[in-house]
């Protein structure tokens, strides 16, 4: 497992989501049942254009699931991502978004690491991303790779690529 992300909204906290290295994503509706062997899971994303994630995260009005793949953890076997999967229903049914700018900045050859959403403006998420060690075709990742931060300002439908800055100075 690569992320796990509960659902704030479940009171129960039995609503979970877990990203695997290269197994998908999938939800436990009863995650806290004792005796443990109990709980089930259901695969989400087995369909998808790619089982490799880094990060899972759920809105915290439980509205929408983010799933970032690629693996970016430095390992020789981390493998690439081809975007974010975007489900508005629990995960029934997926959105890839495989770029941010209109298709300026694919996120093909990134793996995405970590997503945090702004708890006073709900719209808001961050996605962290990083290069993996198994590129989509390996020439492609160089320091070109737009590698960094992208930012949604309509709850993941759409990204755009950041630059942090420091006192007005491009950090890269």
């Amino acid at each position: 497992a690569t992320a796990v992300a509960i659902d704030a909204t479940d009171a129960t906290g039995n609503t979970v989501y877990v990203a695997g290295a290269s197994g998908g994503v999938w939800k436990s509706s009863n995650a806290t049942a004792v005796p443990a062997t109990s709980v089930t899971w259901t695969a989400l994303t087995d369909q998808q254009a790619s089982l490799v994630n880094g990060a899972v995260s759920v809105k915290p009005d439980g509205s929408v699931i983010v799933v970032g793949t690629g693996e970016p953890d430095s390992a020789i076997d981390s493998y690439y991502g081809v975007g974010i999967l975007r489900s508005a229903d629990q995960g029934a049914s997926w959105t890839l978004i495989p770029s941010a700018d209109a298709g300026i900045h694919p996120f093909a050859g990134l793996g995405v690491a970590k997503f945090a959403w702004n708890t006073s403006v709900t719209n808001i998420v961050v996605a962290a991303t990083g290069t993996t060690a198994k590129g989509f075709d390996e020439g492609d990742i160089t320091s070109s790779t737009n590698r960094g931060l992208y930012y949604s300002g309509d709850s993941g439908d759409t990204w755009a690529f950041q630059v942090p800055q420091d006192a007005g100075t491009a950090i890269n």
